[in-house]
């Protein structure tokens, strides 16, 4: 089931319970990019919607960033990594 949000200045950000996830249902150049935060591992991704991620186990604990116009809306979805 997908997750749906809003974003707000600066930025939305989310610490995902899968290693996988994908960004949904947002209005071209809404989204400006993706950061995905790690212990070990940083990655700036460009939003393209359905493209799945997986952030490998060696990378540790995450949290995904979303930057875009403020009132944004898009769905995130989680995958298993598999």
């Amino acid at each position: 089931m997908p997750l749906k949000f809003t974003i707000r200045p600066p930025a939305w950000s989310y610490t995902p319970l899968r290693r996988a996830f994908a960004i949904n249902a947002f209005e071209a150049d809404a989204l400006e990019d993706v950061t995905v935060s790690c212990d070990w591992h940083r990655e700036v991704l460009e939003p393209i919607a359905g493209r799945v991620f997986v952030m490998p186990e060696n990378w540790g604990s995450c949290t995904v960033i979303v930057y875009g116009e403020p009132g944004s809306r898009f769905e995130l979805v989680e995958h298993s990594p598999n």
